[in-house]
């Protein structure tokens, strides 16, 4: 019962366009049935989900997350692993960074060194990409990474962002997985040209906000320019929750109220549709930046809120 949460709820979160292909599902779930530390992971995730969104105490979800914390510190020797045993604790470190996106907890910091430490401690990402799930892992932590950047330091977030910045198309490392819908899903193209090209615009507005630093000039234009392009996309459009990462950005750079509403009216109605909390956090993040100092570089303080906002 509590894998549902993650099959129906979180998995389709995870990418781009659901589908039967969708690894989160067909790939984790299977995997969590005869694996302990993956399905206490799952189970984790789940547990976080329900709570929040059922409104109901059935489980302790914390007992559950402290649970799977014990157990990677049991496989932690992972030079005594095999290679699925290796996967496994990636697996479960990689649910683990999506329970703390649902629970909105500050412990992203640690989960995701955590994740980092124990790809090299496999031998790299060379060493994973031997069979489907080795490829998975690979290009969900090369995502994450690239969504992670800018939440653990300024100087990571603008060598990352920069990859994906207008001016800089042809390194789109991260990216290839996004790309590739558009051979899979021809009809949605032009919905997922918007949807790179906002990402894009986002990358923009924080990497020019890094290099001018706390200069009282927002990027009004810039900032419109991302509203309109948003208008453009219609709501329910598929891969449309993948942006909350890129609404959350330019809203820290808006200054106009009418830009403000718009964009906190988005990433709200993304917290009604996904129940997530760390859009909750993200809410309460740009309010307490409106309300205070605006002329300060946010892109410099935003490792401080250590919520992974994706």
């Amino acid at each position: 019962m509590l894998t549902v949460p993650v099959s129906k709820k979180i998995a389709p979160e995870m990418v781009v366009i659901d589908d039967t292909h969708n690894g989160w599902r067909h790939l984790i779930i299977p995997i969590a049935h005869s694996d302990e530390l993956v399905r206490e992971a799952v189970l984790s995730a789940s547990a976080f989900h329900f709570s929040a969104n059922i409104k109901a105490q059935v489980f302790d979800a914390n007992t559950i997350y402290a649970k799977v914390i014990r157990s990677l510190r049991q496989r932690q020797n992972l030079d005594a692993c095999d290679m699925t045993e290796r996967q496994n604790v990636l697996l479960a470190l990689l649910v683990l960074l999506v329970t703390v996106m649902v629970n909105g907890s500050s412990d992203f910091p640690t989960i995701f060194q955590l994740l980092e430490s124990a790809v090299l401690a496999v031998g790299g990402e060379d060493a994973l990409t031997r069979d489907e799930l080795g490829v998975f892992l690979v290009r969900q932590i090369r995502k994450f990474r690239g969504y992670a950047a800018p939440f653990l330091s300024q100087e990571r977030g603008v060598a990352r962002l920069r990859l994906t910045a207008s001016s800089k198309q042809a390194a789109t490392e991260g990216w290839d997985c996004f790309k590739s819908y558009y051979s899979i899903y021809p009809q949605h193209a032009r919905q997922l040209s918007l949807i790179y090209e906002l990402n894009q615009q986002a990358c923009d507005i924080y990497v020019r906000r890094a290099s001018i630093g706390p200069d009282p000039t927002a990027s009004i234009e810039a900032v419109n320019r991302f509203i309109q392009t948003l208008e453009m996309l219609p709501h329910g459009s598929p891969g449309e929750h993948i942006l909350v990462f890129s609404i959350f950005l330019v809203a820290l750079e808006s200054t106009l109220p009418e830009h403000r509403e718009h964009l906190a009216n988005t990433l709200l109605r993304h917290r009604g549709r996904n129940g997530f909390a760390n859009i909750t956090a993200a809410l309460e993040y740009v309010r307490a930046r409106w309300s205070g100092n605006t002329t300060q570089d946010w892109t410099e303080s935003l490792a401080m809120t250590k919520v992974f906002i994706v």
